[in-house]
């Protein structure tokens, strides 16, 4: 049914939960807001959002009277699901140079693929870690320099 100015009350249901999804996920959730650590390195975190939307509704009369199109009952409602998953992390240092540390799924979405990533997310956690770790501590760039002076002095020797 109708009401006033035309459109259903349905439409005005959808609009509305429409535009609450909009608060709720902007490019922000997406790509995060950069995190300058004390070593001038910024870490910008990168994630993969999933919506979902619903709505449903019933404009209905009552059996024993007649009901004026303006005065029909009407029943409706809205709803949006969320999901935010990490899947990397954008990493630039203060040489300019930019890594991304993927920690994306590398597999399909079947369950039976859910329980190998399941199984791949713990034998790569300690990796992750130790690389973020690494990414704050600045550890990365001086085991390359000592691994250059390394290779020098061997290189010298032979």
């Amino acid at each position: 049914m109708e009401h006033q100015n035309g459109k259903s009350k349905m439409n005005d249901i959808i609009k509305t939960t429409l535009e609450n999804m909009k608060t709720i996920v902007e490019s922000n959730t997406i790509i995060g807001d950069p995190i300058e650590t004390t070593g001038g390195v910024v870490v910008i975190p990168v994630s993969k959002v999933s919506l979902g939307f619903a709505s449903g509704g019933l404009d209905y009369a009552s059996k024993k009277e007649e009901v004026k199109p303006s005065a029909a009952n009407f029943g409706g409602g809205g709803g949006t699901g969320m999901s935010v998953s990490p899947v990397a992390f954008l990493v630039i240092r203060q040489d300019g140079s930019v890594e991304l540390l993927n920690i994306a799924n590398q597999y399909g979405d079947t369950a039976v693929n859910r329980i190998a990533s399941i199984g791949d997310i713990f034998e790569r956690s300690p990796d992750v870690i130790e690389r973020l770790k690494n990414v704050f501590t600045g550890k990365k760039k001086e085991e390359k320099e000592e691994k250059t002076a390394d290779e020098t002095k061997s290189s010298e020797n032979a």
